[in-house]
């Protein structure tokens, strides 16, 4: 469905409708090019959730904490990723 929307020109509800997919999948490399996609399209907050999504999933994923950490600083969310006490 999502490729329809693609061909459809509605890129934005069908990046909406892969995130709804990826729940499904459970897949860390999907989250992340799902992050990838959303920042680049300027979703800056929902690339944020989908970095969360693959940390959750894939701990030896150290580039998605990072980049998870960078952009909830740059959001002015440090709290998002500082460890508890």
């Amino acid at each position: 469905m999502a490729n329809c929307l693609i061909d459809m020109g509605q890129t934005d509800r069908a990046l909406q409708l892969r995130i709804m997919g990826a729940h499904l999948h459970h897949d860390p490399e999907e989250w992340e090019l799902l992050a990838n996609e959303s920042r680049e399209r300027g979703f800056k907050q929902q690339s944020l959730y989908c970095l969360g999504k693959v940390c959750g999933l894939d701990g030896s994923r150290l580039n998605a904490f990072w980049d998870r950490a960078f952009l909830a600083k740059e959001l002015g969310q440090p709290r998002i990723v500082s460890p508890s006490i």
